[in-house]
């Protein structure tokens, strides 16, 4: 376990030394770059966050991602630059949380869910 630990340590710090992102980090916006996505809600609101809402047919998502800033960077000698994406939460969601937007016109097959990704302890 500990060999697995130490390898997995240094293969995240050979690709911040390369400039890339580590191996779930990559994986996970390949997940999202080929899901097909019809449409993206954005409100006035979501501009002060970095968040937004994708849905397709039978489900939407918000995205709220928490990124570096300069204090993190302060905090943390591991974060390279503010805007660095540390974690992000994905929720199945049914209207827009910040106007209240009904963005589907069904609700019967909906199932609330989420997912939940956390950059950092791959960061530190």
């Amino acid at each position: 376990m500990h060999v697995l630990r130490r390898s997995l340590r240094s293969h995240f710090r050979a690709k911040r030394a390369q400039g890339k992102l580590p191996l779930l980090a990559a994986l996970w916006l390949l997940s999202r770059k080929f899901r097909v996505m019809k449409k993206v809600h954005e409100c006035e609101k979501m501009k002060l966050v970095e968040s937004w809402i994708e849905c397709d047919e039978d489900h939407c998502s918000l995205y709220i991602n928490h990124v570096a800033s300069e204090a993190d960077l302060e905090e943390n000698h591991y974060l390279e630059y503010a805007g660095q994406t540390i974690d992000n939460v994905s929720i199945d969601v049914l209207f827009c949380p910040y106007c209240g937007v009904k963005l589907l016109d069904e609700d019967s097959g909906f199932c609330p869910s989420f997912s939940y990704n956390d950059f950092s302890r791959h960061i530190k």
